[in-house]
């Protein structure tokens, strides 16, 4: 109760937790942004396979001859995307499960520093009380002087 200020002896572990959840939002927040790029970049993927399927299937329909060249050409590019496509979709997967314990992470941390805010907060009701507790005490003792002093005085 110095100068008759609320201070927080658990100050600095509040304010370590709130840099945590800090941190650990800034994180998620990075994280979804890259999980957002990764979906945007697995979904043009996925358009380009569909296209190379389309020109695959267009090959042996025509009424013309596919020349050797053109056939392995239309097979690389098909098979280099879907290569492409399973890497992007197992780099999807991974920033998911990244996105989703950053997510545990933080749900944890903030749980921390809910904790130490309510502590916080029945630490400075019960200053209050006893602040007023004490307040109620002095006024109490200087009516008391003040009747025993008016009552020796005659009044």
């Amino acid at each position: 109760m110095a100068g008759g200020r609320f201070r927080y002896a658990l100050q600095p572990v509040a304010l370590q937790r709130q840099w945590a959840v800090d941190e650990l939002q800034r994180e998620l927040a990075e994280g979804n942004a890259a999980l957002a790029q990764r979906r945007a970049a697995s979904e043009a993927l996925r358009g380009q396979v569909a296209q190379g399927e389309l020109q695959w299937r267009g090959l042996g329909n025509g009424a013309q001859m596919v020349s050797v060249d053109q056939f392995a050409l239309v097979s690389r590019y098909l098979a280099d995307r879907q290569t492409r496509l399973l890497v992007a979709q197992r780099e999807l997967e991974q920033q998911e499960h990244e996105c989703e314990r950053l997510m545990e992470e933080l749900v944890a941390a903030q749980r921390r520093l809910d904790a130490v805010q309510e502590h916080k907060e029945r630490m400075r009701t019960q200053f209050v009380k006893l602040r007023l507790s004490g307040e109620f005490k002095v006024a109490d003792d200087q009516w008391n002087v003040l009747q025993v002093g008016m009552a020796e005085h005659g009044n």
